[in-house]
């Protein structure tokens, strides 16, 4: 008889394995933001709201930029104002010289319904019986008794002849015209052609010292002197022409002129 007899042998376990089910599509999250593919449609409208929204702030800022950065001269500043044709009151109709002379000095111009400053050289320029006048500096009125020089070096922005002492022509093509018209600086303008009125009637030529001095340099000191315009605004106006160079000399023989001395 065999002393064998079988051993016990512990049996072994393995634990079953059970594959993970699917998890359902409703609790699957979605992608991170950068990567998320948006269906066509999506992308669509996505599009279009980011373009609306560029074209929307573009709007903006241009409505903030023309509302606060000016403009040299807006639309309006292009338009010529309507000066009527009227016959000049002259002598008849003027103040006493002295009287006008105080008028214009201290005269306060204002802007005119149509935001120039038209109205206000009017009514300066009516104070010495005179009326402003459109004209054309390079083609002359055939019926008009004043010429101008052709060999002229500069533009007239206006002018004032003795033929017509009691007319202020205004050059209708010089290159800034209109818009000087919106400017106080065009007073300035209607004081120095006065200035020729002015000198003429005191000295009964608006030439009295020709060869001696210059004659626009001096028309522009009695303007500063004697009638309101401003000695730096229109320095500045005719600073590439010499001949309007104001001076000390100019000044004196303006004061002079005022006086009745003319030579």
């Amino acid at each position: 008889m065999s002393d064998w007899s079988p051993q016990y042998v512990e049996p072994i376990y393995v634990k079953p394995t059970y594959a993970k089910p699917p998890t359902p599509a409703y609790l699957v999250a979605p992608l991170a933001p950068a990567a998320y593919a948006a269906p066509r449609s999506k992308r669509r409208i996505d599009l279009y709201l980011r373009l609306i929204i560029s074209v929307g702030f573009g709007v903006l800022v241009w409505l903030l930029l023309t509302n606060t950065t000016p403009s040299p001269w807006s639309a309006s500043q292009s338009e010529f104002v309507e000066i009527p044709v009227v016959e000049p009151a002259g002598p008849a109709g003027a103040m006493p010289i002295e009287a006008a002379e105080a008028f214009a000095a201290t005269y306060t111009a204002h802007l005119d319904s149509h935001g120039s400053y038209v109205e206000s050289g009017q009514e300066v320029a009516r104070a010495f019986g005179a009326e402003l006048v459109w004209s054309d500096y390079d083609t002359p009125d055939p019926h008009s008794p004043c010429r101008h020089d052709p060999d002229a070096t500069f533009e007239a922005l206006a002018w004032y002849c003795s033929g017509e002492p009691y007319l202020l022509h205004l050059n209708r093509t010089a290159a800034t015209m209109p818009q000087v018209l919106y400017f106080p600086d065009f007073m300035d303008t209607v004081r120095h052609e006065l200035a020729h009125l002015v000198i003429h009637q005191r000295c009964g030529t608006s030439e009295p010292v020709e060869g001696t001095v210059e004659l626009e340099a001096v028309t522009s000191s009695y303007a500063v002197l004697y009638l309101g315009a401003d000695r730096d605004a229109l320095g500045d106006a005719t600073s590439a022409y010499a001949e309007y160079e104001m001076t000390t000399q100019t000044d004196e023989t303006a004061t002079w002129i005022h006086a009745g001395v003319c030579w």
